[in-house]
């Protein structure tokens, strides 16, 4: 449970960006035709789930480019 105006840092797999498309799009394969070949796990962007939840100053920055698996480091405040 989160209170009224308290933050939120999420880190979580994402889409790739750049030369990290192609990583995930074969993740995104793999997880089609069988998700226990990637521990279930697939990239997601949460950033517009947050804001239809009423989250405010959502912000998100991207961690990836060939050096650490395609992540987002995603940031909101929920209002109040």
């Amino acid at each position: 449970m989160l209170r009224c105006g308290g933050r939120l840092a999420l880190v979580n797999l994402t889409e790739g960006e750049g030369d990290d498309t192609q990583f995930v799009s074969d993740w995104i394969e793999r997880f089609s035709a069988g998700p226990i070949q990637v521990g279930g796990r697939r990239p997601v962007v949460v950033g517009p789930s947050l804001e239809e939840r009423g989250f405010v100053g959502v912000r998100r920055e991207y961690c990836g480019h060939g050096e650490s698996w395609p992540s987002a480091i995603v940031t909101a405040r929920k209002p109040g």
